[in-house]
């Protein structure tokens, strides 16, 4: 029983790590691809929780006075391969790049900037400022793999399923504004 047990971790763990790589491969792709794929912009979107109570954004809560969020969608033959949103907050920036295979979300990469003091203060400085990276990796709709900004791998069983839940609810938010 015990030998069984183990194989099936060893499998489990084998296939994740192999889809793992079919991912950082089709995002290297995608990224390749950007310049051959329609683009379409959406400038100062509506998703923050304070101007659209019912259909908002759950990571434009997070951003500290949030002054703008702009977005890009790249299509290759009306296919959805690429959204990024940016947020921009009095101290706080946040990129999100989300990332799709047949329509589905694959990857996710945040990067967060928080600054030490506000942006439209006379002694800012861009360079006083602090960066923190998350990726996630999606296989069906599940998360299967989060990287924190330390490079270490989050234990997935032991975090709740708001992240993943929060996170594929924002990716089909932006995948819908204004079509």
């Amino acid at each position: 029983m015990k030998l069984i047990l183990i194989s099936i971790l060893l499998l489990d763990g084998y296939s994740n790590t192999d889809l793992i790589k079919q991912i950082r491969s089709e995002y290297i792709l995608i990224n390749k691809s950007l310049d051959s794929f329609s683009k379409v912009e959406k400038n100062d979107i509506n998703v923050s929780k304070d101007l659209n109570p019912d259909n908002y954004s759950f990571e434009s809560d997070g951003i500290y006075r949030l002054a703008i969020v702009n977005l890009i969608r790249y299509y290759d033959n009306g296919e959805i391969k690429k959204v990024i949103v940016k947020f921009n907050g009095d101290r706080q920036d946040l990129i999100s790049e989300y990332y799709y295979k047949n329509d589905s979300l694959i990857f996710v990469f945040k990067t967060q900037i928080d600054y030490k003091k506000p942006k439209w203060s006379d002694d800012f400085i861009e360079t006083d400022k602090n960066i923190l990276e998350n990726r996630y990796y999606f296989d069906k709709n599940k998360l299967i793999m989060w990287i924190d900004s330390d490079a270490k791998m989050i234990d997935i069983l032991q975090t709740d399923d708001k992240t993943a839940i929060n996170i594929i609810s924002d990716s089909e938010l932006y995948k819908a504004v204004l079509k």
